[in-house]
């Protein structure tokens, strides 16, 4: 459900069908599945994590400028694999 409070799934929209986990660690799933995830030390300076949790705000920046106020440009997919290795 949109608006979760603490650590769970955000439901970017019900029209889109986008999720993403908020509050969990980063650090621990990139370190216990490192085929899946990028070390939090090679991630670009505008992925920002939060004590080491993923946030809205380590994808999203109102300042950015981009489209959604992605940190990045999202064109194939370049934010999510920021992280995420495919």
């Amino acid at each position: 459900t949109k608006g979760v409070q603490g650590a769970g799934v955000w439901q970017h929209s019900a029209r889109t069908r986008l999720s993403h986990p908020v509050g969990v660690s980063y650090i621990e799933i990139s370190s216990r599945q490192m085929r899946k995830f990028r070390p939090d030390v090679s991630l670009s300076n505008k992925i920002k994590l939060f004590n080491g949790r993923i946030g809205c705000g380590t994808c999203h920046n109102i300042y950015s400028g981009q489209r959604f106020m992605l940190v990045r440009d999202n064109s194939g997919s370049k934010l999510c694999f920021e992280c995420h290795i495919k």
